[in-house]
């Protein structure tokens, strides 16, 4: 192999995204844009009514309210843009499903697992948690990891001890705990059997979640 040459050792997946998946991203970015747009200005014009005050019987200059409300932006920014790619990657897969795009996508051989690489891409950091003696046949959470890893994707991984907690709770604390935005989970990885008998996570998660969760089943 030409060591010469730094692009011959870089696979060509890692390289350069597919081209359906900058499709899907650029799908992505209006909505999100949009969306953020105008929950920051519903939120921004009724933070900053109070310091109309300054202006009107205070008597500051116009300089010094465009500057204290420049100030106030960031913080409702914060939480907006989570919940705005949320919501915009409902409205994009659900009117690409309606448009069939989805359907000629998987037949061009393009996987739902290949689909939400975009749609992690947008995600500031990802974890992947797997939780002692409640897993089932499959890999592990460091192999899940890696796998996202080579897609260039911010990702770690840990597995946890449930202790006297519930598998469901563990992975409610553990997300809390770390400043997680949003859950991710196969729904209903257990028998029937085992879910009466025992209660399943996906139950848990969708009762006592204080984080929106997206189930995949």
């Amino acid at each position: 192999m030409d060591t010469s040459n730094p692009r011959s050792t870089t696979p060509p997946w890692r390289a350069r995204p597919p081209r359906l998946s900058l499709y899907v991203l650029g799908q992505l970015l209006a909505p999100v844009a949009i969306l953020t747009l105008l929950m920051t200005s519903v939120i921004w014009l009724v933070s900053i009514l109070p310091y109309l005050d300054l202006v009107i019987n205070r008597g500051q200059s116009a300089f010094t309210f465009l500057y204290l409300i420049l100030l106030v932006l960031p913080t409702p920014l914060v939480i907006i843009m989570p919940i705005a790619f949320f919501f915009a990657v409902l409205f994009t897969l659900h009117r690409l499903q309606s448009d069939s795009e989805l359907v000629v996508m998987a037949s061009a051989g393009y996987s739902l697992r290949q689909l939400a690489m975009p749609v992690l891409g947008g995600a500031e950091s990802i974890d992947v948690l797997s939780v002692d003696g409640a897993m089932v046949p499959g890999p592990s959470a460091a192999e899940i990891a890696e796998s996202l890893r080579s897609h260039g994707l911010n990702v770690t991984s840990q597995h946890v001890k449930p202790g006297n907690r519930s598998a469901g709770q563990t992975i409610v604390d553990t997300a809390v705990t770390g400043g997680a935005d949003l859950i991710v989970k196969g729904a209903y990885t257990q028998s029937r059997l085992r879910q009466m008998i025992f209660g399943g996570m996906t139950r848990h998660l969708i009762l006592n979640s204080t984080l929106p969760v997206l189930f995949s089943y």
